[in-house]
């Protein structure tokens, strides 16, 4: 937060891609918003939106406008930057990481506890919606490739892919292979992997294609076993796996 932000602003970052930093948002009480560089914290936008009051959070939502949640007054609100108005309220279940969040290139999506919905931009009216699947995998503007939470949560093992444009179907559908990369979103372009149990304690690791849900092998791995967490560069993967670390090379 810029140490010159008065009294009652509310700062948040705009990381949109994840890890990439882009700048660093204000809003105060009176709507005035300022959008800052976040390496010499020069203001590089300005704008007015049609909102007063103490603010909850907030954060870039589509090119051309911010989300907003007031405090106190339930459900996100959505602003148009150009002109202030307020487009429409999102006055569903609001938990600080469900949404709505941008997704698809061009929608908004909500990832609530029993599903996924599915919004117009314009108006926030529920285009589809997947019963379900209600954590984020992957995002690459075309497709969604969600993982049903279960009790669980840590090691899901069935992921499926639905894409922008057919309305809720499913492209594919991937069970009984479990998730390695733990119960977080991957940056685009990141690779997922999964593993499943060959043996007592024995473990086969593979790369999971977010194109067709197909999985190449990458591994075999002797006590595999608890919550393996996978990671990669552009040559390598490790993989923890209670407090033993494996690498394998990728072809």
């Amino acid at each position: 937060m810029d140490g010159r932000a008065g009294a009652g602003d509310e700062s948040g970052l705009d990381y949109a891609p994840y890890p990439r930093l882009r700048g660093l948002r204000e809003l105060d009480r009176d709507g005035a918003l300022r959008v800052r560089d976040p390496a010499g914290g020069a203001v590089t936008g300005s704008f007015r939106l049609d909102f007063a009051g103490v603010v909850s959070r907030h954060q870039a939502g589509l090119p051309g406008q911010e989300l907003v949640l007031p405090a106190g007054r339930g459900g996100t609100q959505v602003f148009d930057l150009a002109s202030g108005r307020r487009l429409w309220t999102w006055a569903g279940e609001s938990p600080a990481w469900n949404g709505p969040v941008p997704c698809l290139r061009a929608h908004y999506c909500v990832f609530g506890d029993g599903g996924t919905d599915v919004l117009d931009p314009a108006t926030g009216a529920v285009l589809w919606r997947v019963p379900g699947y209600s954590a984020p995998l992957q995002d690459d503007g075309d497709r969604l490739v969600m993982y049903r939470p279960t009790a669980e949560q840590f090691r899901p093992d069935d992921v499926a892919a639905f894409p922008a444009d057919r309305g809720g179907g499913v492209a594919w559908q991937r069970r009984g292979w479990f998730l390695a990369n733990g119960p977080f979103m991957a940056a685009p372009g990141t690779p997922s992997f999964v593993w499943r149990p060959a043996g007592t304690t024995d473990a086969i690791v593979g790369r999971l294609d977010p194109g067709d849900g197909s999985v190449h092998i990458i591994g075999r791995a002797p006590d595999f076993y608890g919550t393996p967490q996978c990671s990669a560069t552009a040559g390598r993967v490790a993989c923890l796996a209670v407090g033993v670390l494996y690498v394998w090379r990728l072809r």
